[in-house]
């Protein structure tokens, strides 16, 4: 392990995409809990198994869930920001051999360099040849054997409770040329990743969480901080998107109204049907639509007396 590990590590670098980190063979500690969205490649040593049967090397899902749950010793807050990547039970002993006879090939040929090997000209050539075709095959089976994609969810219906997480999993052909590509396009189709978001689908989920009869506001930072935390909500790539469906659905009534805080029974700031580019912080209310109406049929009485009032008779 204390070679072969390294050299998997090494060989697994993907470039970040959509993701504020990739994580290779990382402890639970050193995963940030934060805001952005993050790829956890787990090690060899906790592969996966589409039978589900346990293997001698350990469980995948064990070992995404203690990370999913945690950070150290402390329970992990954002849980709907990680993705895991593990490597294919039945590819990983093949896997750990091609990565020591890549090390013994590697000895050889150091030791020839060295001179502490005496080989001819062409038992040296043959020895690099030897290296070189190791280290082909080793890249082609990092790819066969890092292979799926490991995604948590839960179900949730307002009344019903959630349910236990859940694991959905994905295999990603190993002949594609862009992996980090394909993970984020495998994510995209299977809406565990949303990118870009129509204002209906923020609005029914406003409906269903939020929004309350007693108080058909919500707080817009904490739509998006939810959805950061909570495994039953749609997992956003960062708070662009909800910013962008703020502001594609602010010139419709069917939606949401938005203002900036709250007076008694008064909006303050309040935008309702009208072109806009909200701000997304703590002070952003998302308010219902017939609440929204409500009020913005008060304002308008308001304004009519008003120009009442100051028109000549």
């Amino acid at each position: 392990r204390d070679d072969v590990f390294p050299m998997i590590r090494d060989k697994l670098r993907f470039a970040q995409g959509v993701f504020g980190g990739v994580h290779v063979f990382t402890a639970s500690a050193d995963v940030p809990d934060d805001w952005s969205l993050r790829l956890v490649i787990l090690p060899p040593d906790a592969p996966f198994s589409r039978s589900g049967t346990p293997t001698t090397l350990g469980n995948a899902i064990d070992k995404a869930t203690e990370i999913l749950k945690n950070r150290g010793e402390q329970p992990r807050q954002k849980q709907n920001r990680l993705v895991f990547m593990a490597a294919d039970a039945d590819n990983v002993s093949r896997l750990k051999d091609q990565v020591r006879s890549v090390l013994a090939w590697q000895s050889i040929v150091s030791d020839v360099k060295e001179g502490r090997l005496n080989l001819d000209m062409h038992q040296g050539k043959q020895a690099s040849k030897g290296l070189e075709d190791a280290k082909e095959a080793l890249d082609r089976m990092i790819r066969e054997a890092y292979k799926w994609l490991l995604t948590p969810m839960q179900e949730a219906r307002p009344g019903k409770g959630i349910s236990e997480i859940k694991w959905e999993h994905f295999q990603i052909n190993p002949a594609t040329i862009n992996r980090m590509q394909e993970i984020e396009q495998i994510l995209k189709d299977n809406e565990l990743l949303i990118t870009e978001w129509a204002p209906i689908h923020l609005a029914n989920l406003l409906r269903t969480w939020f929004w309350k009869e007693d108080n058909p506001t919500a707080g817009a930072l904490e739509v998006w901080q939810k959805s950061c935390s909570y495994l039953y909500l749609p997992r956003l790539r960062d708070a662009d998107v909800i910013r962008q469906t703020l502001a594609a659905g602010a010139g419709s009534r069917d939606f949401f109204g938005f203002a900036y805080g709250r007076d008694g029974d008064r909006y303050l700031g309040f935008h309702f049907g009208k072109a806009t580019s909200p701000i997304l912080d703590d002070s952003l209310v998302l308010v219902e639509p017939k609440e929204a109406e409500r009020f913005d049929a008060i304002l308008a009485a308001e304004e009519a007396a008003r120009r009442a009032a100051t028109t000549p008779t």
